[in-house]
């Protein structure tokens, strides 16, 4: 299988470039995620302040940069962008901008408590991903019902691991 020509110039330039290579191709890619996808939109913008190509030309760089970016990066490229997006999660959840944390059920206890944690979660999912699809252009109600669906059922999974993982530990550790 022939590699991407991105992959292939990074791999024959000079060894001192890389680090700085994919650095660049890491912050891009978390910039991606952290901007709902818009950071090539907002990068296009601000050189079109100082270059005398048109919008559309620089947008059309910044993509193929980023997607350069993510050929090169390969699998990894999957987790700068969900760390980016989780950057801006957890920023929106510390300013307040969320569901989670705002209603007490991190306080309630049991099968009720699961609840309204997996609720709170289930809103925000549904919450970013109409965000993410008004600003990319995809079905808003589709895209909010299946953030809705992986809000709920990641901290149902977030909730059950961290029990277990408690359990084994305590096991282990000859706790309770």
């Amino acid at each position: 299988m022939a590699a991407h020509p991105a992959r292939a110039r990074f791999d024959a330039g000079p060894w001192w470039q890389k680090p700085f290579a994919a650095t660049n191709d890491v912050v891009r890619l978390m910039a991606n995620g952290a901007t709902f996808e818009q950071a090539d939109k907002f990068a296009a913008g601000m050189n079109w302040l100082f270059s005398d190509k048109s919008y559309d030309e620089l947008l059309a760089a910044e993509q193929a940069e980023t997607e350069d970016a993510e050929d090169r990066a390969g699998s990894a490229a999957i987790g700068a962008n969900l760390l980016g997006a989780f950057v801006t999660g957890h920023g929106l959840q510390s300013a307040g901008l969320t569901f989670t944390g705002r209603f007490g059920a991190e306080a309630l206890k049991g099968v009720p408590g699961l609840f309204a944690r997996n609720a709170t979660a289930a809103a925000d999912g549904a919450m970013l991903s109409g965000v993410d699809a008004a600003l990319n252009g995809r079905d808003i109600v589709r895209e909010m019902g299946s953030g809705a669906i992986l809000g709920a059922g990641g901290n149902a999974l977030a909730e059950g691991i961290s029990a277990v993982g408690s359990r084994v530990v305590a096991r282990l550790t000859g706790g309770q």
